[in-house]
């Protein structure tokens, strides 16, 4: 069945509408539709929206980052340190330039200005920056350039490469650096199933998380993911965003790094369920690489709170294993 002629003239000139109407005058006219169509035609406004907004922004940093190269080409060294906050209020991957331009120049620069501008990148990096004493901002950069060190880099060798749900997610060299001052876990369940940070500390209201990277690809099937959804639920465990994204295959390296953090689970203060036991993995199974979504089945107000925030597809995907999951047990236990 085709659609209305109303939702075709709309749909028609939806980009038109979003230009010249308001949010009140567009819920007026979508009013006017079945429930059918209402529902694509506000989803289609929406989508519309968020694009426009994508090129104001996109175009706001293009704008950005050719002044950034003209004042770098012309070798302004001076102004790049005394303006380095107001140069870098934009988007983080602006800085990119910026932090190549300064590595390559470390030896022109004072000491003191280079700790000022390393302290200025950890205050962005940091959600909460308020709740922070100066003391703490600089043990997180300690640590920051303590993990880039060990990667043969400096701090201006950072990326940003994502935002997750509740955290800013940073590469350098092999190591990822989640930062986030609303994460859900503070302790993760003890299971093979999972990425072994090589840190996980609370700063006030920021958890920091250090891990490896691990390139390679995360496809896999829905059985297969539901496969590793059932064994943490098994153990006590909600899986809240069960997607192939937040999964990777294991490699013969991940796995070696894998079993020497293992043998040192004691200094792992987050990790509970100690007494569970965990079969070894091996190559090419699946892994979880986000903690976020990792919730205590009997925690009912984190698991509802992600409904505020996940994907529809995402909700739809963990509500059907969840009843196919309490379905099988019930099953099992008859």
């Amino acid at each position: 069945m085709g659609y209305s002629k109303l939702y075709d003239a709309l749909i028609k000139d939806a980009d038109k509408l979003v230009k010249e109407k308001s949010d009140k005058d567009l819920y007026e006219i979508g009013k006017k539709l079945p429930f059918i169509e209402r529902t694509i035609f506000d989803y289609k406004i929406k989508s519309i929206k968020e694009n426009f907004q994508f090129y104001e922004r996109f175009g706001e940093y293009v704008n950005k980052n050719n002044m950034i190269k003209n004042i770098i080409n012309n070798d302004e060294l001076d102004y790049v340190l005394k303006n380095f906050d107001s140069l870098t209020s934009y988007a983080f991957e602006i800085i990119e330039p910026i932090f190549i331009y300064i590595r390559d120049n470390m030896n022109r620069i004072d000491k003191n200005e280079l700790e000022n501008i390393k302290y200025s990148i950890i205050k962005k990096m940091l959600n909460m920056v308020f709740e922070l004493s100066e003391e703490d901002i600089n043990k997180v950069k300690d640590l920051f350039e303590e993990t880039a060190e060990k990667e043969g880099l400096t701090l201006f060798d950072i990326k940003q490469l994502d935002y997750g749900s509740y955290s800013k997610i940073y590469k350098i060299g092999n190591k990822i650096i989640k930062v986030g001052n609303k994460r859900v876990i503070e302790r993760i369940v003890d299971n093979n199933r999972i990425l072994l940070p090589d840190k996980f500390i609370k700063i006030k209201s920021n958890i920091i998380e250090i891990t490896d990277y691990i390139e390679g690809n995360n496809n896999s099937t829905r059985e297969e993911i539901y496969e590793v959804y059932k064994e943490l639920r098994d153990q006590g465990i909600v899986w809240l965003d069960p997607t192939k994204e937040n999964l990777r295959r294991l490699d013969d390296k991940t796995i070696e790094l894998q079993k020497e953090k293992a043998k040192n689970r004691d200094r792992y203060p987050f990790i509970k369920n100690r007494r569970l036991i965990n079969r070894p993995l091996k190559t090419n199974e699946l892994i979880i690489i986000d903690l976020d979504h990792l919730v205590d089945e009997r925690d009912a107000a984190k698991i509802n709170e992600a409904s505020d925030y996940l994907r529809e597809d995402i909700l739809f995907t963990r509500e059907s294993f969840e009843k196919r999951y309490l379905l099988e047990k019930k099953k099992t236990i008859n």
